[in-house]
């Protein structure tokens, strides 16, 4: 679970992306990659909320096991380089049939609707085959 800025949670489920691929019969991987930012906030107890939100939200995603999910990292902004975004979110899947059944997913829809829905200006999502 994330706790501090810049904190990160890995879950390796499987090994790297070649040995990945070739364990699903060749098919290729999908790698999820999403980041997002938070809405500005100039009150401190807003930013605080909308921090603890986002620890929330991001402990929701970890804690999601799902078949055909490999990997996962998520972690929030480390502060090295102005203009960062605040979180990010990847994940590997055995092939896309996997990625759209976390996409549609009751419980991983609930965390964007009632989480990152809220406390996020911006989130960007893009998937790429690897393998």
């Amino acid at each position: 679970m994330p706790s501090a800025a810049g904190a990160l949670v890995g879950d390796s489920r499987g090994g790297d992306d070649c040995l990945a691929s070739s364990a699903n019969g060749g098919a290729p991987m999908i790698r999820n990659v999403v980041v997002g930012r938070l809405r500005p906030a100039d009150d401190p107890a807003q930013r605080a909320a909308d921090a603890a939100l986002l620890q929330e939200g991001l402990a929701g995603i970890a804690a999601l096991k799902l078949p055909g999910m490999l990997a996962m990292n998520i972690g929030t902004d480390l502060g090295l380089r102005d203009g960062g975004w605040s979180f990010a979110i990847t994940n590997d899947w055995q092939d896309a049939d996997s990625y759209r059944a976390y996409d549609a997913d009751e419980e991983h829809n609930r965390l964007r609707r009632e989480i990152f829905a809220k406390i996020c200006q911006d989130v960007a999502r893009v998937q790429i085959q690897l393998g």
